[in-house]
């Protein structure tokens, strides 16, 4: 049986656990496409690496009303949380932890984290907030990734461990 959950950290006692969200990174781009006058596509590399700078969170109905973690001072559910945070600018981590078999019944984890900032609020979000209907499309939540790793404690923001090498711009 294979499962995926996410948890988005603001601190070590504040955070979000989604199960049944997908993810999507979106990857920068180290290479142009240029057309030459007689319409042939030539690909120029920059030879660097490709980095993820943004993530698509899937956010379905059903979930909105999950409220965020016991030992948070102040309760919120998940459209309030995330919603604080993209106004408040706020950075946070999330962790993607995936577990599954490979298509030979081999074992596999997955294990990422990025360093974020929400910059894209989904319309409608609080029209869905109490509803629990599945209406078979979830708000994708845009986050700009600033930078990416992996972690080793699912319970602990402080197990995330930045990728090495750090990205170009911030070396």
């Amino acid at each position: 049986m294979s499962g995926a959950r996410i948890r988005i950290w603001q601190s070590q006692s504040d955070h979000l656990t989604l199960s049944g969200s997908g993810l999507t990174p979106k990857f920068s781009r180290p290479f142009r496409q240029l057309e030459d006058l007689h319409g042939l596509v030539h690909r120029l590399e920059s030879g660097e690496q490709a980095w993820p700078v943004q993530l698509e969170l899937e956010l379905w109905p059903f979930q909105l009303s999950i409220a965020n973690s016991a030992s948070a001072a102040i309760r919120l559910c998940v459209a309030d949380w995330l919603e604080r945070a993209y106004v408040q600018r706020s950075e946070l981590i999330i962790f993607s932890a995936y577990t599954g078999e490979a298509t030979e019944g081999v074992a596999i984890s997955r294990d990422l984290a990025w360093r974020v900032v929400p910059s894209a609020w989904p319309e409608g979000i609080a029209a869905d907030l109490g509803l629990q209907a599945d209406n078979g499309l979830p708000h994708l939540l845009v986050l700009n990734v600033t930078e990416d790793g992996t972690f080793s404690d699912f319970d602990s923001v402080g197990s995330y461990s930045p990728a090495s090498p750090a990205r170009p711009w911030t070396e």
